[in-house]
């Protein structure tokens, strides 16, 4: 994906708390967006982009790599 310029963002993307010396902006490797460490602290593996090892993900991104992971494993018979 392609992310953010960090020089653009001054506020966390989802929870709009503003970046300082001790809240640091994290990118998302699935949505290229720049969130807080709380917003994103989650972590999986994003095979369509060859992410193999898990990587940091937004809240968002997670629930929704999780539940496509979720659907794939259940139609595995």
């Amino acid at each position: 994906p392609e992310w953010q310029k960090d020089r653009d963002v001054k506020n966390c993307t989802k929870c709009k708390n503003p970046f300082s010396l001790f809240v640091r902006k994290h990118h998302c490797r699935h949505c290229g967006q720049i969130f807080c460490e709380e917003c994103s602290a989650k972590t999986c593996t994003i095979p369509q982009f060859n992410m193999n090892s898990p990587v940091r993900v937004c809240d968002d991104c997670f629930i929704s790599i999780s539940s496509k992971i979720s659907r794939s494993r259940s139609m595995v018979f």
